[in-house]
């Protein structure tokens, strides 16, 4: 284990859990499909953290049988990141069973709240990022976790495309009138977004704000192809090392 102490508290926090409902994702899910009842006439900007899949990995049972079935052995939910060689090669299979249901999970109530917008019509106005902070290792170059924590130890881990490499989905408003279904494989970074939304609410000139970002806008219209030449992955440039 990563923390003893932080999952001994989480199976505090979440021993009444019986359905489904009850896990994060769902209870996200769900109150933001009542703010939108109760919003969705007005514009807005809404977001969201679903937090999962993060450690510790605790699903409901019945996704991680989606993965690996059959599986005896002990769950390690909360891996002490570094060096996976002190996982048994059937530990790591089942870990990765364990992340893989946990982000099923998320994407079943992911896909509760798109068919909420959907019901109350915001796809012909509403555009809709997904994205993510990280990737995480599971085995792959030998490592498990983002970097080394193990113990009172810290340090980095080399950022390989699992970690450094994360997913950006947009659907945007079919007002727009743009091309669907296009996959665009252009360098953007984290800060693109928020160049993008203001960049659909109409803020051309961002005077009196640092943004650095660069609107996705015209690689969907076809009016560029590309907005950076390089893009960079690095962990803390002001804590260092310590940081992890």
């Amino acid at each position: 284990m990563r923390s003893v102490e932080t999952t001994m508290q989480h199976i505090r926090n979440n021993y009444y859990r019986r359905r489904e409902e009850d896990w994060i994702p769902a209870k996200t899910a769900m109150e933001a499909s009542r703010w939108l009842e109760e919003n969705y006439r007005w514009k807005f900007f809404l977001y969201l953290d679903f937090f999962d899949p993060h450690e510790p990995w605790d699903p409901p049972r019945w996704y991680v049988d989606m993965y690996d079935p059959c599986y005896e052995g002990e769950e390690v939910v909360y891996p002490a990141y570094g060096p996976c060689s002190y996982l048994t090669q059937d530990e790591l299979l089942h870990i990765r069973a364990l992340y893989a249901g946990e982000a099923a999970l998320v994407d079943r109530w992911i896909g509760f709240l798109l068919e909420k917008m959907s019901t109350l019509g915001l796809f012909e106005n509403t555009t809709i990022v997904f994205t993510s902070d990280h990737g995480f290792y599971l085995g792959e170059h030998g490592l498990v976790g983002k970097s080394v924590i193990i113990g009172g130890s810290q340090g980095l881990a080399p950022l390989y495309e699992e970690v450094a490499h994360i997913p950006l989905l947009i659907r945007f408003p079919d007002n727009l009138g743009l091309r669907k279904s296009i996959k665009v494989n252009a360098l953007v970074q984290t800060p693109d977004v928020t160049a993008t939304v203001l960049d659909l609410a109409g803020v051309k000139s961002f005077t009196g704000a640092s943004v650095q970002g660069k609107s996705v806008l015209p690689l969907v219209e076809g009016e560029a192809s590309s907005v950076r030449d390089i893009a960079v992955s690095t962990p803390s440039l002001i804590k260092g090392v310590g940081t992890g």
